[in-house]
């Protein structure tokens, strides 16, 4: 008797769209990735995203991509410099009936598509799964003087900001709320060393394992590094190296510290280019106070993106509220030494410390810029560190690799499909057998 495919609901709770963020865009990697490898393999994967209205994109028999319209959407509410829109209600009554079809529920937030995850399983005893790509204790800290700004006014709004804490407010309860949602799951997927920690601390009766973040390899590599193009689209000289960053061009991502970086080199004699690339409120106010030695184009397709990285010659990301930091993995797969910020996700992506890339502790300029200074003075040391960053890079896993090898063994496990495996990822129980 053949076995019925294994159906597996996944909730992201953000808006689906061309320009969405690393969250979203793992998701829809992974969905195409299982459109192309499951044909045959007894599984059914709906990925469910916020949008503007109700829509069913179908990527394959067995894959398809499910929109629902928010109930509390952060977009009506004016959050508009977010760095991408959710629905703040904690559960989305119109999605919980298709989601209690599925044999195994993975919950990717703590908003109201995964709120409602977390309610089926809970109600009908279906197996939860549940991984973090969000810090967003460390946004909801970031982003609510704005709100505030925004609801009381330019000057009121920062004051009663500060007196009432309510950075410190705002973090402190969507900390809460992430952890209401984990302590639901039976399996947690850790996607850096220190959230491993944070989970062993917490929930140390559920399984565990690593959730990786692949690369197009097709779509990121090296060989798609043209200094010709980069000079005739943005006019930087063929010789003059390149620092890039890119990703979202606010204080969430430290980008103060990218143009100081850029500003003490310049200060020092140090000749080079800064390309930044991406949206966000300091994209402009950055423009006007880097000048003509810095280029910031706004928002760009991922397919300039791929060949701009393959371009530049280091890239430079010091942002402490990644995840996983999937632009830094990609801009690696081009060919780009990373530099990037001690203790934090990103920082895992250097293999060989000195090679294909650098860690740095803190946040003072010159301390970045005495690091980075050396390469960019020495076009063959430069050109052996984008070597050393080629060949890492290339080792990267894909993202079939993430969906074969990390998340599908788990779901079947989950749903009594396959026995529990042994392998560097496994659960706690198979760690404290050893």
């Amino acid at each position: 008797m053949l076995e019925t495919p294994l159906s597996i609901g996944v909730t992201v709770d953000l808006e689906f769209g061309e320009h969405a963020g690393g969250h979203v865009k793992c998701w829809q990697r992974l969905a195409e990735a299982a459109a192309r490898l499951w044909p045959d393999a007894g599984c059914d994967l709906t990925v469910y995203y916020l949008g503007s209205g109700p829509a069913t994109i179908a990527l394959a028999d067995h894959v398809r991509f499910c929109i629902a319209p928010p109930r509390r959407g952060t977009r009506r509410l004016g959050f508009g410099n977010a760095p991408g829109h959710t629905d703040l209600a904690s559960r989305h009554p119109l999605v919980e009936p298709l989601l209690c079809r599925h044999d195994v529920l993975h919950a990717t937030g703590p908003f109201a598509l995964s709120g409602s995850a977390r309610r089926v399983a809970t109600r009908y005893a279906k197996p939860l799964a549940a991984s973090v790509h969000t810090d967003n204790p460390a946004f909801a800290r970031h982003y609510t003087p704005d709100v505030v700004r925004g609801l009381f006014g330019g000057v009121a709004g920062p004051v009663l900001s500060r007196w009432l804490r309510l950075p410190e407010f705002g973090a402190r309860s969507m900390a809460r709320r992430v952890r209401r949602e984990l302590a639901a799951a039976q399996h947690l997927f850790h996607s850096n060393d220190n959230q491993l920690e944070e989970f062993v601390r917490g929930f140390p009766d559920a399984s565990r394992s690593r959730l990786r973040r692949g690369i197009d390899h097709a779509r990121f590599h090296a060989g798609l590094r043209d200094r010709v193009q980069l000079g005739a689209r943005f006019g930087i000289p063929p010789a003059r190296p390149v620092l890039a960053f890119a990703g979202r061009i606010d204080g969430s991502k430290n980008v103060d510290l990218v143009a100081a970086i850029s500003e003490r080199l310049w200060s020092w004699g140090v000749d080079h280019a800064l390309l930044m690339l991406g949206e966000g409120a300091l994209r402009e106010p950055l423009a006007r106070r880097l000048g003509a030695r810095a280029v910031l184009p706004g928002r760009v397709t991922q397919q300039d993106l791929a060949w701009m990285l393959a371009s530049a010659d280091l890239f430079v990301f010091p942002s402490e509220t990644e995840t996983a930091g999937n632009v830094a993995l990609e801009a690696k797969a081009c060919g780009l030494p990373l530099f990037a910020m001690a203790g934090t996700a990103p920082a895992e992506a250097v293999r060989h410390i000195g090679e294909d890339g650098i860690v740095i502790a803190g946040r003072e300029p010159w301390a970045w810029a005495r690091t980075i200074a050396p390469l960019l003075a020495e076009p063959a040391r430069l050109a052996r560190h984008r070597g050393a960053a080629r060949r890492t890079g290339a080792l990267l896993p894909s993202w079939h690799d993430v969906l074969e090898e990390d998340l599908l063994p788990v779901w079947r496990r989950l749903a009594g499909r396959a026995p529990t495996g042994r392998s560097e990822r496994e659960s706690v129980a198979a760690e404290a057998a050893d």
